[in-house]
């Protein structure tokens, strides 16, 4: 009886654990419930999807939620929402915008517990925004791909602080052109695009407007085409990118060179290029471009271009400083004879400083430059020495007792009386190369730097600026603080403190050069015409060498082996030399005479002015003459002074002759392959002890041609 009444009990017990077995093995689940308290429903919008969210106060868990979400289009659409956490969620693909009514439903009952109208609205997106560059307009095409599901209301571009509205080329894609122009830039911009509902999104671009670009628009704009811009851009870039954005006309001239004549241009570049004086290559480049896109040059030798690209860089602008009929005079001129640029031997040819006084004397005396370019080339390599030496500009007036002289002035008038007087045969030797050169053997290595020397000392010496030649006194003595001078010997490179006496007495010589010229030719037509004292320039001479070099008092005879050969060959050549030889003696033996001359006959002159008083005298027949040192034996009491006489031009003929007299070494300097009146023999100089001889050049250094 108990047994019996036991076994319900057990089952009912067994039953019960297994149904909380199963319960514990249950997940957790809301259940509906009656009374579940719906708080709210919000949405969220996401990628053209809407996140629908509910929210319930002491609600029994459960795993759905059901929805009804009414479309603003009037479509009713179904939704379940899940439980998540703390709050059930639904989701629908955005079906435009707008209002829409959401119903939460009771999910036992299926009635309404809350409803909410719900304003929803998407942000646009911007898929992509692009910029293509076209360097042949002049702009960057800036194109957005932006879409929204209300469509999109407004595009714009935001730069440089303003906004610009961009126009729609298709469903979804916006544009706008910003123009560049020809100037390089990085240009940074924001793109807007707006919905119906005044939803914004925004992108920021930065558009690179690069050189290349900038300066391919600006060719077009000139009128070049676009293979001919971008082939000049490649081929000069790096002087485009330092140059371009400061000198824009430079580069446009330069342009136009390469299109024109390709050629002229890398020449002149090679030219600027390959020479180290040019600093500023870049700039001097330029500048050389553009003076020959102005003179409209097809081509010019190397010398011509070398002259204009040193103009250039002296100049800046040749064309503005001089005008282009200046420049084509020079340049025809130096495309016919580069012997104005160059000299004979192109060993001096013209440099920086001096380009622009070639191209005055060309200019005031275009036609004497045609017919005499050698001579122009000398009086440009002299006028800029003188000027240098007496710190003037060759344009520069000084005044003296109320008259005005310039270096300018001088050089035009000694050029027209050159050139005159060679035309009308009054002159030894003339303006042109070969009569120079017909008396200088034609295997001498260095006939052509003789020439060059040779014709630069007879067209402007240095001595017409500071002795006064119809007065036969020196500057110092006419004007006392002229230039310093001592005790000592004359020496040509005094520094001159007052340049403005320099041009007067230079502007007094040419004013007398025919009455000189005169007197000249008079006393070489007879040389036995008594001068001062009656000795006549042929006595002068003898009596010279013998008296002052000859002395009979040993104190006084400081050369005993050079003075005895130096009279023997002096004499040889005076009786028996080519008529060259006598003539530069016979002009010296009048120097000799004409310094005891003048308005003070009480004393003579200084005694060296002799040697500038014959350099002048042979200057007036076309004859050069240089002052030549022979220094004294150091074991002297004249050690470190030195004797100078004129050294001058002797013939072939006349070495011949000098050799049959003796066969010792003559002492030729290899400059201007002349002798000097007193040291003629190497071995007398070296038996003398000679420390060295030298000869003043007409540029105005001083060249040692022998040295113990």
């Amino acid at each position: 009886m108990r047994r019996t009444a036991l076994i319900p009990a057990l089952a009912l017990l067994l039953a019960a654990l297994v149904l909380l077995a199963l319960r514990l093995t249950q997940h957790s689940l809301p259940e509906p419930r009656r009374g579940l308290d719906v708080i709210g429903v919000d949405a969220e919008l996401g990628s053209g999807v809407v996140v629908f969210r509910v929210y319930a106060r002491n609600a029994t868990p459960t795993p759905y939620i059901p929805l009804v979400v009414e479309t603003p289009a009037g479509n009713a659409q179904r939704l379940s929402a899940a439980y998540a956490c703390s709050y059930w969620v639904a989701r629908l693909e955005l079906r435009g915008e707008g209002a829409y009514r959401v119903s939460v439903l009771d999910p036992e009952t299926g009635s309404a517990l809350l409803t909410r109208v719900l304003e929803l609205s998407d942000r646009p997106a911007i898929h992509s925004v692009s910029v293509e560059e076209r360097a042949e307009l002049g702009l960057a095409t800036v194109t957005v791909n932006a879409s929204d599901s209300s469509g999109i209301a407004i595009a714009l571009i935001e730069y440089k602080a303003s906004n610009h509205s961009m126009v729609k080329i298709q469903n979804g894609l916006y544009a706008y052109n910003l123009s560049l122009g020809d100037s390089p830039e990085t240009l940074q911009a924001k793109i807007y695009v707006t919905d119906p509902f005044g939803n914004t999104a925004s992108a920021s671009i930065a558009v690179n407007w690069s050189l290349e670009d900038a300066f391919t628009f600006y060719g077009l704009e000139n009128g070049f085409s676009f293979s001919q811009t971008r082939q000049f851009f490649n081929q000069y870039k790096d002087l485009i990118e330092k140059s371009y954005p400061v000198n824009k006309l430079g580069i446009l001239a330069m342009l136009h060179l390469y299109v024109g004549n390709s050629a002229l241009l890398d020449a002149a570049k090679q030219k600027v290029y390959s020479d180290p004086n040019v600093a500023d290559k870049a700039v001097t480049l330029l500048q050389l471009s553009k003076a020959l896109y102005d003179l409209n040059e097809r081509s010019l030798s190397d010398t011509s271009l070398n002259f204009l690209g040193n103009l250039t860089a002296v100049e800046g602008n040749p064309v503005s400083a001089f005008g282009r009929p200046a420049l084509w005079n020079v340049l025809n001129l130096t495309e016919g004879n580069p012997i104005i640029v160059t000299g004979l031997s192109k060993q001096q040819p013209i440099v920086y400083e001096e380009t622009p006084i070639l191209v005055y004397i060309v200019n005031d005396n275009l036609n004497d430059s045609k017919e005499f370019p050698y001579a122009a080339w000398a009086l440009t390599k002299q006028a800029s020495a003188i000027a240098k030496w007496l710190k003037v500009d060759y344009n520069q007036y000084l005044t003296v007792n109320g008259t005005k002289y310039s270096l300018r002035e001088i050089v035009n008038k000694d050029f027209s009386t050159l050139a005159n007087y060679t035309r009308k045969g009054k002159m030894v030797l003339g303006l042109k190369p070969e009569e120079l050169l017909a008396l200088i053997p034609s295997d001498h290595p260095s006939r052509y730097v003789i020439a060059d020397y040779w014709m630069r000392q007879k067209v402007l010496p240095q001595s017409l600026f500071y002795n006064v030649w119809q007065e036969s006194v020196l500057g110092w003595e006419k004007y006392p603080d002229f230039m310093p001078h001592t005790n000592g010997p004359y020496t040509p490179t005094f520094k001159v403190y007052r340049p403005e006496i320099a041009l007067k007495i230079a502007t007094d010589n040419l004013n007398y050069f025919d009455q000189g010229h005169n007197s000249v030719v008079d006393v070489i037509k007879n040389p036995d015409k008594p001068l001062a004292y009656g000795w006549s320039a042929k006595e002068w001479i003898r009596n010279y060498r013998h008296r002052l070099l000859v002395s009979e008092d040993p104190k006084f005879n400081y050369f005993p082996n050079t003075s005895p050969e130096g009279e023997k060959d002096i004499t040889l050549l005076l009786d028996k030399g080519s008529n060259i030889a006598k003539i530069n003696l016979y002009i010296y033996g009048k120097s000799l005479s004409d310094r005891v001359l003048g308005p003070v006959y009480e004393r003579p002159k200084p005694e060296e002015q002799r040697n500038d008083q014959s350099i002048l005298n042979a200057y007036s027949i076309g004859l050069p003459q240089f002052i030549s040192d022979t220094a004294y034996p150091l074991s002297t009491d004249r050690a470190y002074w030195v004797h100078g006489e004129p050294s001058f031009i002797i013939l072939p003929s006349d070495i011949s002759l000098l050799y049959q007299r003796s066969p010792d070494e003559l002492l030729l300097n290899d400059k201007t392959y002349t002798l000097n009146f007193l040291s003629t023999r190497k071995p007398a100089v070296i038996k003398d002890k000679v420390p060295y001889c030298d000869i003043f050049l007409p540029d105005l250094s001083e060249y040692v041609y022998y040295k113990s």
